[in-house]
Formats: C-alpha cells, sequence, structure tokens
C-alpha cells in the first residue's frame, strides 16, 4: 500500500469513527450517569487518535489501528449499553 493509500484508509477509519462520536455524544448526554462517565474516558482517547491522525507520518500504522479499535470497542459498548 502506497503511503497515499496508507493515509486515506487512516484518514477513512478515522471519518467512520467520528461519525460514530457524535451519534453517541447525544445518547450520552441523554443517558445515565455511568454512560457520561464511561463518555469521558473515551473522548480521551478519541483525543489521542485526533492527534495521532495530525501526525500521521510520524505514526504507525499498528498503533493508529490499536488505538482506533479501543474507541471503536468502548463505542460498541455504549451503543449496547443503551439498547438495553
Amino acid at each position: 500500500m502506497s503511503d497515499r493509500q496508507e493515509r486515506d484508509y487512516l484518514k477513512a477509519l478515522l471519518g467512520r469513527l467520528k461519525e460514530e462520536r457524535e451519534h453517541l455524544a447525544v445518547q450520552a448526554e441523554l443517558g445515565k450517569m455511568e454512560a457520561r462517565d464511561e463518555w469521558r474516558k473515551v473522548e480521551d482517547k478519541w483525543n489521542v487518535l485526533e492527534s495521532m491522525a495530525r501526525n500521521l507520518e510520524h505514526e504507525t500504522r499498528e498503533a493508529f489501528e490499536e488505538m482506533a479499535e479501543e474507541v471503536s470497542e468502548i463505542y460498541d459498548h455504549l451503543r449496547r449499553r443503551r439498547k438495553d
């Protein structure tokens, strides 16, 4: 995969997570205190992920994907809790 393709892939991954984040942010505001506490924790990870995205040339794909996976798993957990 070329450097350009690599950056495009990682930016697309970040974009998908951003959409999910925006949707869950509204739900967290309306949700229980527990969800809000969990939301604050995932926001810290999101900020790290955004920082990594701004510095893609210096970040490894593996590190970026690992952090993206952590964020995605927490989003999935929050979504499942919201449905309960």
